[in-house]
């Protein structure tokens, strides 16, 4: 597929945008949509917007703009998976898998790497395809436990 933008620059912005948003906790906006979440990044001629809904399971959505016509699309759906109710918990789990997402690249600049260590928890990332259209899931489990405790299924490409 062509492009009318340099493919190597395009994956260049959208790994700095990931790392710029949610996975550092910087560039968070004001939503557009009522009761979402929303992060932004721009550096010109591209625009990236992560908009997602809900907490510890979520749905949502990363759009890349370029000239502001939308070009790149990734949706995404999935949270934790166990029966944790602890708050403190969960918010190690999101602060774990923020550190994964730091790790994302530019050989697959989807989600995470295709697997981490961190203490007692193994992320893992799973996914076919490439930047023109893929999908994917990324999971986290206790190591110690071998259980499973989140869960995200994610698909997406350029648009036409």
């Amino acid at each position: 597929m062509s492009h009318p933008f340099d493919l190597q620059e395009f994956i260049h912005f959208l790994v700095q945008a990931k790392r710029s948003t949610y996975a550092s906790g910087a560039n968070d906006t004001s939503p557009i949509l009522p009761a979402s979440s929303q992060f932004e990044y721009t550096k010109s001629p591209f625009f990236y917007r992560d908009i997602y809904f809900g907490s510890s399971r979520f749905t949502g959505q990363e759009i890349v703009y370029y000239q502001e016509k939308p070009v790149w699309s990734m949706n995404y759906y999935g949270g934790i998976t166990s029966q944790i109710k602890d708050l403190n918990e969960i918010s190690k789990i999101y602060r774990i898998l923020k550190e994964a997402l730091q790790l994302v690249d530019e050989n697959a600049p989807f989600r995470g790497p295709k697997q981490w260590i961190k203490g007692q928890h193994l992320y893992s990332n799973h996914y076919q395809g490439d930047i023109e259209s893929f999908h994917g899931s990324e999971h986290m489990k206790c190591m110690c436990t071998g259980i499973s405790i989140y869960s995200l299924h994610y698909h997406g490409g350029f648009l036409k």
